[in-house]
């Protein structure tokens, strides 16, 4: 039985664009059921997501082609010539005569060669159906983030001065990515940072952001500071009433047990939430009402333990306000920590707003969301009927790499595909995913063919 869906997992120079390349140019040579037809190749669509794979693709489909044709590797083991031959079962002068005729037309006909990046496909369906999708149709699609990310990074650092609190925020954001250790550029860090704009799994926050100025950011942060300074002032008036009995009574850190008490009050006051819990060592001690060690004087033994109530009061009194607020705490220092981040992106989405609306430029991450749209209200998406009927097989590189919602979007027609019987093709490392940045899901890739992703079952 012909294998319709094949799923190759491949790793690093395992020959992944060979078997992509080979796959294309067996399905070309064998045509359709009608028979083989040297335009048959319009009917396959092979999906990758860099330029220079989609470049080398075709470069390799040429060359191939070529040594088809004039017969190179005929008859030589393990050579693409005896490669296609059994994947196609055709004779010699059969793969020659066709891999002519299919190279002539190829060259011809070069612009219905559909060996693309993803990008460039869901452009073109953008283009095909702007009617559909409600578009305007002299508007400019951009690829390429970098170019509308640089000009509005640039265009926000030239308001550095004139407005006091995008100033304040700027500055502030520098300062945090340096006590991070992390770069001192800020023109580089904000174009890093302006990336999280075309980020699928963020615009549901990105949406939000739009309702969000900074001068609210700001609030937040002041709102924010009162609540994590109310939360260390307890732990300090805490601390502070340890250290004037230590001083009142001329104890010694080692007055207590391998001076564990000790380091744990006067840790609070330098407020570091890995050490406000204290540890193992500690908590059992105090289950079992250990104080001093047997080496301590008996004058010390004898203050610990006439004021251990007071002591164990102390340590109560910290633990009980830890187990209230302490969560509340981390999460306050978190955002806090963040509420300069929020407010500079805050500031860059409208930036990038008014760019493209004055440049009438849209990026192409926009369109994967209004397909998607569609396709999530429609029974049988409208928008894939044309384009399904044209394209009969789905080769699709780096899957690894493909998002949710390209993927959803892609479904349809691969669907309509299996449908038909036609074969699909489907090529990634589970191990290579490098665009988990822009909302990749690896997963998809690694639960195939049992699940499509989210638990959607394969078509069969």
């Amino acid at each position: 039985m012909k294998q319709n869906f094949v799923i190759y997992r491949s790793s690093a120079g395992s020959g992944k664009t060979y078997a992509l390349v080979r796959n294309y140019i067996k399905l070309a040579l064998l045509g359709s059921e009608h028979g083989f037809k040297p335009s048959y190749f319009r009917h396959i669509l092979a999906i990758t997501f860099t330029n220079k794979a989609a470049s080398e693709m075709k470069k390799r489909v040429f060359t191939f082609l070529e040594d088809l044709k004039n017969g190179k590797g005929a008859g030589e083991e393990n050579s693409f010539f005896t490669h296609i031959q059994e994947d196609t079962s055709l004779s010699i002068l059969e793969v020659q005569k066709r891999s002519k005729q299919l190279f002539t037309q190829v060259l011809h006909q070069y612009s219905d060669l559909s060996i693309s990046t993803i990008d460039k496909f869901v452009y073109r369906i953008v283009r095909t159906f702007a009617h559909d999708l409600s578009l305007v149709q002299n508007f400019e699609v951009e690829l390429d983030s970098r170019k509308l990310i640089q000009p509005v990074v640039g265009l926000l650092i030239n308001k550095v001065g004139t407005n006091p609190e995008l100033s304040k925020a700027l500055v502030s954001f520098a300062l945090s990515k340096t006590e991070q250790g992390k770069s001192y550029n800020l023109e580089y860090d904000l174009e890093e940072f302006s990336k999280h704009l075309f980020v699928e799994e963020n615009q549901t926050y990105i949406s939000a952001l739009k309702e969000v100025g900074i001068e609210d950011c700001l609030a937040v942060k002041n709102e924010l500071q009162q609540k994590i300074d109310s939360f260390e002032q307890y732990l300090l008036k805490h601390a502070d009433a340890f250290e004037n009995f230590m001083a009142k009574h001329s104890l010694k850190p080692k007055s207590f047990f391998r001076g564990y008490f000790h380091a744990y009050m006067t840790n609070l006051k330098l407020f570091d939430t890995d050490k406000l819990k204290p540890n193992n060592t500690l908590r059992k001690n105090m289950d079992e009402d250990i104080w001093c060690p047997k080496s301590v004087s008996s004058a010390e033994q004898e203050i610990i333990e006439q004021h251990k109530g007071f002591l164990r009061g102390l340590y109560d009194a910290v633990q009980s306000h830890l187990a209230q607020h302490f969560k509340s705490y981390q999460f306050h220092i978190l955002v806090s920590r963040n509420i300069y981040s929020i407010a500079v992106l805050n500031e860059l989405l409208r930036e990038m707003e008014v760019f493209k609306i004055e440049q009438n430029i849209k990026h192409i991450s926009e369109f994967n969301q209004a397909i998607s749209d569609i396709v999530r209200k429609e029974h049988t998406p409208f928008i894939y009927e044309r384009l399904g009927e044209r394209y009969k097989h789905f080769l699709i590189d780096e899957f690894q790499d493909t998002s949710t919602m390209q993927w959803h979007n892609l479904l349809p027609l691969v669907h309509h595909a299996l449908s038909l019987g036609h074969q699909n093709l489907i090529v990634g490392d589970a191990k290579q995913s490098i665009y988990r940045w822009r909302g990749s899901e690896v997963e998809q890739f690694v639960e195939l063919p049992q699940k499509i992703f989210k638990g959607e079952a394969l078509p069969n």
